[in-house]
């Protein structure tokens, strides 16, 4: 949720074969305080990432990042995550509206990968929502 947004996830597991065995996803309002806090979520890697956008771009770039953290976290389903070491976005692909790309969770002796998809949406308001679903 987010400021009076909710989202949620619909599963068909018909074919159980093919079902995901681990989903989370994550929205968020446009917030200037995001980049505030990117020190708090973000590894050395991924700064870099960022950094190689122009600055008027490092603001979504960093919201996108932190919704795909926090979908992996909820994917996951345990607590005790260090959302700097222990879970990692790859740089990804970015159009604008929508992208892909892949993170993972290492803690310890567990590794686990994950599809990432991540979209923007432009509200009636004229307001910015970024969300990010993760797949394993």
């Amino acid at each position: 949720h987010s400021k009076g947004t909710v989202g949620a996830l619909i599963v068909d597991r018909g074919d159980a074969s093919e079902a995901p065995h681990a989903l989370g996803c994550d929205i968020q309002r446009k917030t200037v305080k995001m980049a505030r806090l990117s020190h708090k979520f973000l590894n050395e890697s991924e700064q870099k990432f960022v950094d190689q956008f122009p600055p008027e771009e490092q603001l979504t770039l960093l919201h996108l990042i932190w919704n795909a953290k926090e979908s992996l976290y909820k994917a996951y389903g345990l607590k005790e995550l260090d959302f700097r070491r222990n879970i990692l976005v790859q740089p990804f692909e970015w159009d604008g509206m929508q992208g892909r790309g892949a993170g993972y969770i290492e803690k310890g002796a567990f590794r686990q990968s994950f599809r990432l998809i991540y979209s923007q949406l432009i509200l009636p308001d004229e307001e910015a929502l970024f969300y990010a679903i993760a797949v394993a």
